[in-house]
């Protein structure tokens, strides 16, 4: 026999009405080898002062058991730190809970968890827009991604603080650029030649144009080109690192034509592609920082376009140090 014995939590008159309590019943629980279901227990949040009851309704919890609710609730929510920059709502709901799926022109999309997601791409510009989701009487809420940054840089995790920092002036700075508007001045001293990109001989009836970055809810190189009289697309075959690429006309400049090397995620920006034509490498090395080191060492430039690129360089270099942790470890 056990010398020590497991004693139940007390729970207080608020946990018991908040559905905190009925919540915990409900997920069951397991005593030596056997499992308790809990499905049973529930509560009408709706009424005042009521207590959990066998049979109530499905009392359901946001992700750190502090809000609760019955129909419907928001489980989570955070930024899209990948390639692109977006905003994803966590919704959990009850099965028999009948809602519009389709909030502010996004469709949830049911995950294996059994939470909706719903992701709001955003343009860097637009960190600061305000993104309103409301479901019925049950959900009303407000938020951002630059609110999101601003409470994620309160963590004690220094490269997660940075991360998020960075990203924030990253999104200002593009603001700052697409508005005309004033922002902090960047600074980066780093060698930037390791970025430094070669053009080959280019095949008859094609020539290199030049190259830009797309900046908006994700991160593209554009790389341009004009084709001579008497030939078409269907005359050269692009890819870009083994993989097929389309060559497009712009519509805005016809007679230019480009590829797109799309979503290229922040810890990314620094890696090299290489863009073959009918089977030989044409353009070698260059990643999205091949094009913000052009930027930098022109004389022409403007100054907001200079401090988007050092504010994109140094969100990759934050980047990679928080998805590589031990890559500067002795």
């Amino acid at each position: 026999e056990s010398d020590t014995e497991e004693q139940a939590e007390s729970k207080s008159v608020g946990q018991f009405k908040s559905g905190e309590v009925a919540y915990l019943l409900s997920q069951g629980c397991t005593v030596g080898d056997t499992t308790y279901n809990g499905s049973v227990w529930g509560q009408n949040l709706s009424i005042e002062n009521s207590y959990p009851v066998l049979g109530g309704k499905k009392v359901l919890a946001n992700s750190d058991q502090s809000d609760f609710a019955n129909d419907i609730i928001i489980y989570g929510q955070n930024a899209t730190l990948d390639g692109t920059i977006g905003f994803n709502i966590y919704v959990s709901a009850d099965d028999s809970y009948e809602w519009d799926k389709t909030i502010g022109g996004v469709t949830g999309v049911k995950n294996e968890e059994g939470l909706y997601v719903f992701t709001y791409n955003v343009a860097s510009k637009d960190m600061d827009k305000m993104i309103q989701f409301a479901v019925d009487d049950k959900i009303d809420v407000t938020v951002s991604v630059s609110d999101y940054l601003a409470d994620l840089s309160k963590t004690d995790n220094e490269s997660l603080k940075n991360l998020a920092d960075s990203m924030s002036v990253y999104g200002d700075a593009a603001k700052a650029y697409f508005s005309g508007g004033a922002v902090a001045e960047q600074t980066v001293t780093d060698d930037l030649s390791v970025y430094d990109f070669t053009v080959g001989t280019m095949p008859e009836g094609i020539s290199y144009y030049g190259s830009s970055l797309i900046l908006e809810s994700e991160t593209t190189v554009r790389h341009y080109f004009t084709i001579a009289e008497g030939y078409g697309t269907a005359n050269f075959v692009f890819t870009v690192n083994g993989s097929e690429a389309k060559l497009t006309e712009s519509e805005k400049n016809p007679g230019y034509y480009f590829i797109d090397i799309k979503n290229i995620s922040a810890e990314k920006l620094g890696n090299a592609y290489t863009v073959s034509i009918n089977g030989e490498d044409i353009i070698t090395g260059y990643s999205a920082l091949s094009y913000a080191k052009a930027v930098l060492e022109s004389e022409n430039t403007e100054a907001n376009l200079k401090n988007i690129v050092k504010a994109l360089y140094i969100y990759n270099q934050n980047a990679l140090a928080y998805n590589n942790p031990n890559a500067n470890a002795a």
